[in-house]
This record gives C-alpha cells, sequence and structure tokens, in this order.
C-alpha cells in the first residue's frame, strides 16, 4: 500500500468516526426553490411545480373552481367539478335526473331504482326491464 492510499483510507476513516459528512458543492437553486437538507438537491415553494426539463420552479396556474392541492405543487377542483386537463380547466359536472353528486365530489351515481347509462349522460330505470 503507498503513502496516498494509506492517507486516503486514514481520511476516510476519520470523516466515519467522527461524525462528519462528506460536503457536496451547493446546487443551483431556481428563483423560488428551496435547498433540501444536505445541499445537493432542491424542491418548490407551496404554488409552484418543479419543471425537471428547464429546472425551473413555474407557477402552479389554478383555475377558476379549483384550489392548491395539499401538496401545494399542484391543484384539484372544487366539488361538484372535474379536471379538464386538455384545456386546464374545472368544467362543472352536469348531474342528470335521478342522481346525485357522489362523495368524493368529482362523479355522480345513480338513485335506488336506476342505473347509469354513461353513454347519454344519465340514469335509467330498472323497472323498465
Amino acid at each position: 500500500m503507498n503513502y496516498k492510499t494509506s492517507f486516503l483510507i486514514a481520511v476516510i476513516c476519520n470523516l466515519m468516526f467522527t461524525g462528519m459528512s462528506v460536503v457536496y458543492a451547493d446546487v443551483d437553486v431556481p428563483e423560488n426553490g428551496v435547498s433540501l437538507p444536505g445541499g445537493h438537491r432542491w424542491d418548490c415553494k407551496e404554488g409552484y411545480w418543479k419543471n425537471i426539463r428547464r429546472k425551473s420552479c413555474d407557477k402552479v396556474n389554478v383555475p377558476e373552481n379549483g384550489y392548491l392541492a395539499y401538496d401545494g405543487h399542484s391543484w384539484v377542483c372544487d366539488k361538484g367539478f372535474v379536471r379538464n386537463n386538455k384545456k386546464e380547466r374545472c368544467d362543472k359536472i352536469i348531474i342528470p335526473t335521478n342522481a346525485n353528486l357522489a362523495s368524493d365530489g368529482h362523479s355522480w351515481y345513480c338513485n335506488e331504482g336506476y342505473r347509469e347509462n354513461l353513454r347519454e349522460n344519465k340514469c335509467d330505470s330498472i323497472k323498465n326491464d
């Protein structure tokens, strides 16, 4: 074993036994971002989402009838509305006759005695069978 190898092993052992850690170079944190513990990773502040491609924190654009999600980096529609990803908006749920809004707030179900007809977005009576 040569001197350089012995020295390197001694340094590593010293770091391990003294509880010191290897220091990483700080990562560039974009505007509206925060450095994570260790200094070599980052995330975005609440109200912003992590755009990996651009290495930026972009504002979450919450549409009308929506709100910032619990994670702080996306949005959810209010009860009675459903997310329309193509148009980045919340569309009102059309509840057919003989139906009610489901407990999740983003779908509907037919009342007793009726069955879903999703093709026509209505509830058909079972009595007609």
